[in-house]
């Protein structure tokens, strides 16, 4: 990526000076100098360029580089520090890519020169711009590409679909914004030209004539701008929030500092397994946990069954490997956890009782109307559960959880054998849930869950454990939302030098074509001021139209940032809303600050 934008903006550059020497290298034909004469000029003034910023460069990256890994370091839970390392191979390489770009670009310059005519080439600095020709079918394009774009973020609603179009709207957000920008913008003008009673002022005269004749060079620029500042808010915006949200993740995952699943792989009778192998591995648990650096605290046990992406639908639970799951209904989806009473007195402290037909009922989004509940062709009565406990109702956002305590572990075993029967291939069974905290430092804490890990890296007896420990997950959890946000912040920073030598580049180019032009009018009587207020209004429009069609894009890709981040993390909408916010408005300072220099150097130009 930086190798490409190196190519666009060392062209850009290039461009942009050539430009401005036409008139020198016109100069240098007509007192004799041939064109290979000039050739060896550019050449000799191409390799001083390259060597000069490709030694700047190689130093400041290596500067760079090490405060980036310190960066690294800081952003990234690591036991071992990330080490910066001088090696030649990356020099080399870079080495290598600008000499290929600077070799493009001074081919690209004796190119143009060879087939230049000398008396163009003197003409070339004042050669002005034909107004450019309106185009509705390119803007009607332009609106159906924007709209496509717009239409797949606003009305998606599936994180793996909005992960798998995602791309497809930003090329379609892209070409609309760079088609509406070279067509849209032309047709505005053109009509605000038609309105005479507002075009014949100084004001809109001046700006308004001034952007139609350049609008095919303002548009692109624009319209580069714009896709560039939309990069900078979607990319930093979207790692900050998911690096924000990770600790909200980890607590809503983790109710415990450590949990471990058994199950029964070898089919062993019920009573036999739990007097064997669940209570030998409940006696490991403790004794390695005595032998290590922490104490254990709140030890719990219970069996439990979650199945996933369930419905309830009229007020009856039907089952995922049913067939006759909707899948399309997303509203009615539900995440649910099955529980004896027993095991749920054991984990409240309770003594609660239940009826042959009666749940425990608790959901936290309502799907069930009634208090009444079919389940695999039984109806039974409801009593609902206002806060269960947390080991049973933790759950990460945008998923609807539904926990149901049976009366006793036998209607349980029944009702799952009824699931059993769908699929002959897949077996539900409960699983054996053990619940532990822990007390010590977070490193003696890591330390004892990669010790426990490895332990049950391994089946026990006739079981197979699946083990998790909130600091183990922590570490890498953060390695993976610390890289995104230093890409994102990276990219974004990037993008911000994009924009900047974009603006820088065509606030110049621009003040050069428009000095002429208005010191004419100031010479048939336009004043001073007049031409201050009318060039100011002029940069305004130019600098407020690409941010305010960049947070527009940013605030219409809303809702498919927000269905990809649920894949990685648990985002709240007031996480990202607010870091969108603090983005844009960060940003805008830095664009403003940009604007005010940039424009600064325009008017002095002009004037």
């Amino acid at each position: 990526m930086i190798a490409v934008f190196s190519l666009i903006f060392i062209f850009y550059a290039n461009s942009f000076l050539m430009k401005r020497r036409k008139k020198e290298i016109g100069l240098y034909n007509i007192l004799g100098l041939e064109k290979r004469h000039i050739a060896r000029i550019i050449g000799t003034e191409t390799i001083l360029t390259f060597l000069a910023s490709l030694l700047t460069g190689i130093v400041m990256g290596i500067v760079l580089g090490q405060l980036t890994f310190y960066a690294i370091n800081f952003i990234l839970i690591l036991p071992d520090e990330f080490i910066f390392s001088i090696s030649l191979v990356p020099i080399g390489l870079t080495v290598a890519l600008f000499s290929v770009i600077f070799l493009v670009t001074y081919l690209y310059n004796i190119v143009n020169i060879q087939f230049a005519n000398p008396i163009e080439l003197l003409k070339g600095g004042n050669a002005g711009e034909k107004e450019p020709k309106s185009s509705p079918i390119l803007f009607l394009l332009g609106l159906l590409s924007l709209g496509g774009g717009y239409g797949i973020s606003l009305t998606i609603d599936d994180p793996i679909q909005a992960f798998m179009l995602f791309f497809a709207a930003v090329l379609l957000v892209i070409i609309g914004t760079y088609l509406l920008f070279n067509a849209g913008t032309i047709i505005i003008l053109k009509w605000l030209k038609k309105k005479s009673a507002f075009y014949y002022k100084p004001g809109p005269f001046i700006s308004i004539s001034g952007m139609l004749y350049r609008m095919k060079q303002h548009a692109t620029g624009l319209a580069n701008i714009c896709v560039l500042s939309v990069m900078v808010l979607v990319s930093v915006s979207t790692t900050v929030a998911l690096y924000s949200g990770a600790e909200q993740m980890i607590e809503l995952g983790f109710v415990n500092d450590n949990s471990l699943s058994i199950m029964n792989i070898e089919d062993t009778p019920v009573e036999e397994f739990e007097a064997t192998t669940v209570n030998d591995i409940y006696e490991m648990i403790k004794q390695r946990t005595a032998a290590s650096s922490v104490e254990m605290k709140e030890f719990q046990t219970f069996k439990l069954l979650s199945i996933y992406d369930n419905q309830i639908e009229n007020d009856e639970f039907i089952y995922t490997r049913s067939g006759r799951v909707n899948y399309d209904d997303e509203t009615s989806m539900v995440d649910t956890r099955f529980v004896s009473l027993g095991d749920y007195n054991d984990l409240t402290g309770q003594e609660r009782t239940l009826n042959q037909e009666e749940l425990l009922y608790y959901e936290s989004i309502p799907v069930l109307s009634g208090d009444t509940i079919k389940i695999e062709g039984i109806s039974y009565s409801v009593s609902r559960l206002d806060s269960p406990p947390e080991v049973l109702s933790s759950q990460g956002e945008g998923r609807s959880l539904v926990v149901i305590v049976f009366p006793d572990e036998e209607i349980l075993s029944n009702t799952i054998n009824q699931f059993n029967d769908y699929e002959a291939e897949y077996v539900e069974e409960l699983y054996y849930e053990v619940y532990w905290n822990t007390t010590g430092s977070r490193e003696e804490k890591l330390a004892y869950g990669n010790e426990m890990n490895e332990f049950f890296a391994d089946p026990i007896d006739d079981s197979f454990s699946f083990f998790n420990s909130k600091e183990v997950f922590r570490v890498n959890y953060y390695d993976i939302t610390g890289g995104f946000l230093f890409l994102g912040v990276y990219l974004g920073f990037l993008f911000i030098i994009g924009t900047v030598l974009i603006t820088y580049f065509k606030q110049i180019s621009e003040g050069y074509e428009d000095r002429v032009r208005i010191q004419a009018m100031q010479k048939v009587g336009l004043d001073s001021e007049m031409t201050k207020k009318a060039t100011r209004s002029q940069v305004i429009w130019m600098f407020v139209l690409p941010l305010a069609v960049a947070v527009m894009h940013t605030a219409v890709a809303y809702p498919i940032l927000y269905q990809m981040l649920s894949l990685f993390s648990v985002v709240s909408h007031t996480l990202l809303v607010t870091t969108l916010l603090t983005v844009s408005l960060v940003f805008s300072l830095i664009y403003g600050i940009v604007y005010k220099i940039t424009s600064k150097i325009y008017l002095n130009i002009v004037e």
